[in-house]
């Protein structure tokens, strides 16, 4: 059974009601941020009919983005969730371990994992963005679920608004984990900042490449020559730049949509052409919104952008993540509704193509999704109370209760 979780916002009261979610090997998590309500997405026998449950998890308030990886090495989805005053690490299983670590007066605004200092141990990789626009913070993994005190690397170039987007990669092949930042300029003028890894949690001086427009950015091969490209993404525009293999980046090509929604990005192969394919939040020039997929010609550039509607309801998308979510071998995609207090489900058809949109019921005000793959027998998820509940059964029926 192919499962895909949905984190939400919603301050949650105690933890109660641990449920058994997942009985299978193989399933896909989908989780989405912004105090927290889980949502259980999964086929069953037919890869088109769907499960639901749904699970709440407490956090600290106003979680802005969410990341998740093995933090201790059982082979479970551990999550951290960064709030308006630091990061919360809840361990997987029941998620009711959960541990805080305090950023003090800042607040956090992108987040992203990696093995930094190259010891085989998950670490995270923090900005605080406007609060601390020239700050860069790494918390170094123990192995065991917690992390060493946080390191705060000195970024002086960077302008006001600080980093907005951070990807992970080895971008010079020599082994160690690099960054790539979005972010802009003294002057306000968007770039990506590149920091060649050391291997030992340290950094290279940052290197600066502009583009057209910066506040997320994601890694790719998107001219199939085996050398880590970068797309840096902000409403409206998308800025390519192609890895030389050798830590630099050629100058940006630019791919455009109609009516950017938000900042996020994310690249699948959705007519397994063996092309990366890019999917973005995007509106169709009046009150419509969904996403726009562009088709990748395999050398950097991309078709022009198809948009897919979203449902009426569903309004200034937030997120977006892909992963198969109903276990039929295409990539799916999901968007996270800021306004529309849900989940979008677009099943893919394995065409390049995408199936007409579905709704899951979340809490408030989405800000953040992540996909990521669970490996396990059986994982038990807490459940919390709320003002309001909506959720699907397990045969899909809707139950709906005011507690």
């Amino acid at each position: 059974m192919n499962l895909a979780c949905c984190v939400l916002p919603r301050v949650a009261n105690l933890l109660k009601n641990i449920r058994t979610c997942l009985a299978s090997r193989e399933t896909q998590c989908l989780l989405a941020a912004s105090t927290i309500t889980v949502i259980f997405l999964g086929a069953t026998s037919s890869a088109q009919s769907y499960g639901f449950g749904v699970g709440a998890f407490s956090v600290a308030p106003a979680p802005q983005a969410v990341v998740s990886a093995d933090f201790n090495g059982d082979g479970r989805p551990d999550l951290a969730i960064a709030d308006n005053s630091g990061i919360s690490v809840l361990l997987g299983g029941s998620f009711s371990s959960r541990k805080d670590y305090s950023t003090g007066e800042f607040t956090p605004a992108a987040l992203a994992v990696g093995d930094v200092n190259g010891d085989g141990k998950v670490d995270l990789i923090m900005a605080p963005g406007a609060s601390a626009p020239t700050q860069l913070w790494v918390l170094l993994g123990n192995g065991d679920g917690t992390f060493q005190p946080m390191e705060t690397l000195k970024l002086t170039t960077f302008g006001p608004f600080g980093i907005t987007g951070i990807a992970v990669g080895d971008f010079n092949k020599d082994g160690h984990q690099d960054l790539a930042l979005a972010t802009a300029d003294n002057r306000n003028n968007p770039i990506v900042a590149i920091l060649l890894g050391n291997g030992n949690g340290t950094f290279q001086a940052a290197v600066t490449y502009p583009t057209a427009a910066s506040s997320s950015v994601i890694t790719g091969d998107f001219n199939g020559d085996g050398k880590l490209d970068l797309a840096v993404s902000a409403p409206g525009a998308i800025s390519l730049l192609l890895g030389n293999g050798d830590g630099t980046f050629r100058a940006y090509l630019q791919a455009s949509f109609q009516n950017g929604a938000s900042k996020a990005i994310a690249a699948a192969d959705f007519n397994h052409d063996g092309k990366l394919d890019l999917v973005v939040p995007s509106g169709n020039g009046g009150y419509r919104y969904g996403v726009s997929v562009l088709p990748g010609n395999g050398d950097g550039t991309f078709g022009e952008a198809v948009f897919y509607p979203a449902l009426p309801t569903d309004t200034f998308p937030s997120a977006v993540a892909v992963g198969d979510f109903n276990g039929d071998g295409n990539p799916d995609v999901a968007m996270a509704n800021y306004d529309g207090d849900d989940v979008t489900v677009f099943l893919g058809a394995g065409d390049g193509t995408l199936k007409s949109a579905a709704d899951y019921p979340g809490s408030i005000n989405p800000t953040g999704l992540v996909q990521r793959d669970v490996q396990t027998h059986n994982l038990r998820l807490a459940k919390g109370r709320s003002s309001r509940r909506r959720q699907l059964n397990n045969e899909g029926a809707d139950d709906q209760s005011d507690r």
